[in-house]
């Protein structure tokens, strides 16, 4: 049996009800955990702060590119270890890496741990711009 939706006026007060109960990850497309993940640090480089931080103008923060390499790894080893716990990936020619040894080989900073953080990185520029774009 399929399930039927209801087709609803574009301005019906039904329309608008549903519309403002959205949260932020269905406005910006933005995974809801994602929020709440370290995306980059304080001004004075004392505590991480996270992808809803970053992104509020009144709190000085500093980003990706302002991080030195030390930080960046860290706050990507962090943002790792901030998964679930069944979080694993499939890599080529290594296997299945679990969230324990994707950890290990970014803080040992590996070549995988480079890819690892590479991807990582890129997953948070990708929300800061999504984020960015739907303001």
């Amino acid at each position: 049996m399929t399930k039927q939706t209801k087709r609803v006026r574009r301005n019906s007060p039904e329309r608008v009800a549903r519309t403002a109960r959205r949260t932020p990850s269905r406005v910006t497309g933005v995974a809801e955990f994602e929020w709440s993940l370290p995306a980059g640090f304080t001004s004075d480089g004392a505590r991480m702060a996270t992808l809803r931080e970053v992104l509020d103008p009144t709190i000085p923060t500093r980003s990706m590119p302002q991080l030195s390499e030390d930080h960046r790894f860290d706050l990507v080893a962090k943002r790792v270890e901030l998964r679930p716990t069944d979080f694993s990936l499939e890599i080529p020619l290594h296997g299945k890496i679990g969230k324990a040894r994707a950890i290990a080989e970014i803080r040992s900073r590996t070549k995988i741990g480079m890819h690892l953080a590479e991807i990582e990185e890129m997953i948070m520029k990708q929300c800061i711009t999504q984020s960015r774009r739907t303001r």
